[in-house]
């Protein structure tokens, strides 16, 4: 299945073509959830020389197995495995300013992976695992925190001019219209629903081209997706940023978005409601 999608996300947005690379350069592509490796796999099938480097919650953890060669078996695929949500140096908070009776105090993980490292694409396809081994206390938010943390990783690894895929749900809801609105700040975003495995439900992929991560609207947008990282896993920081509390104004945000809103949710909402139109509960059955 995510090969397909992978391979319709390409065919349809393209977003396996590197226009601005130096001729002889070779393609660096970082997935944040690489398990099983489906959009890895297509990718490399397009550019057999790109390198892919790639965050993954191990199996012990209840992660997903890698259906792709890598290390040793193929050394054009690097594989970190990790909680990426548990970066907490990477999203600016020192061991000293973790609380110490915090239930998961001892197992941040204070290394950045792939630093120094610049990527023509990043690929953030994560969801919450109901395998996943975690505390009780994660249970809210956690999806929220997933966001956040793969944001912040592509924010500060991705290359001027660089290419974002984010999975994302519900278009209409209010997180998904202020995110949608803060990468309009920084690149050209277009979406993408595939009309097959994801057509009736929520779900739905952001393209971001063009990002400028070095931006103030980007530095903003890394600041304040570090404070809601920080709020979901320690409660203890308010959810501030410049623009104070402009994001609790629906009819500001309306005002300024909503037209763009509109035009990016065009398809998506009509291959939903299609779908649903058509799908098997959705029928009445006359003889009962």
């Amino acid at each position: 299945m995510f090969r397909n999608i992978a391979r319709d996300l390409d065919d349809e947005m393209h977003v396996f073509t590197f226009n601005s690379l130096i001729p002889g350069e070779q393609i660096r592509i970082l997935e944040t959830c690489i398990a099983p490796g489906g959009f890895s796999a297509v990718a490399l099938q397009r550019h057999p020389t790109a390198a892919i480097d790639g965050i993954t919650l191990g199996m012990r953890d209840g992660g997903h197995s890698v259906h792709i060669p890598y290390g040793a078996h193929d050394s054009r695929v690097k594989i970190f495995f990790a909680d990426v949500t548990m970066f907490a140096t990477e999203f600016g908070v020192t061991p000293d300013n973790i609380p110490a009776d915090h239930p998961d105090a001892a197992t941040f993980d204070h290394t950045r992976p792939y630093e120094g490292r610049a990527y023509d694409l990043v690929i953030c396809d994560g969801q919450v695992l109901r395998t996943h081994t975690r505390g009780k206390h994660r249970e809210v938010g956690e999806a929220t925190r997933l966001t956040n943390a793969q944001l912040i990783l592509c924010l500060q690894r991705i290359k001027p001019g660089g290419t974002m895929v984010m999975l994302m749900h519900k278009m209409e809801a209010w997180d998904t219209v202020l995110l949608l609105r803060t990468l309009h700040k920084f690149s050209k975003i277009t979406v993408f629903k595939p009309s097959k495995s994801h057509a009736i439900r929520s779900s739905f992929y952001i393209i971001a081209k063009n990002i400028r991560p070095y931006s103030a609207e980007a530095k903003a947008a890394l600041k304040r997706f570090r404070s809601q990282w920080w709020q979901l896993t320690f409660g203890e920081r308010p959810c501030r940023d410049e623009e104070g509390d402009m994001e609790g104004k629906v009819d500001e945000v309306v005002e300024e978005f909503g037209e763009t809103l509109k035009e990016l949710g065009r398809d998506v909402w009509r291959i939903q409601a299609e779908a649903l139109e058509k799908a098997e509960f959705m029928r009445v059955d006359e003889t009962s």
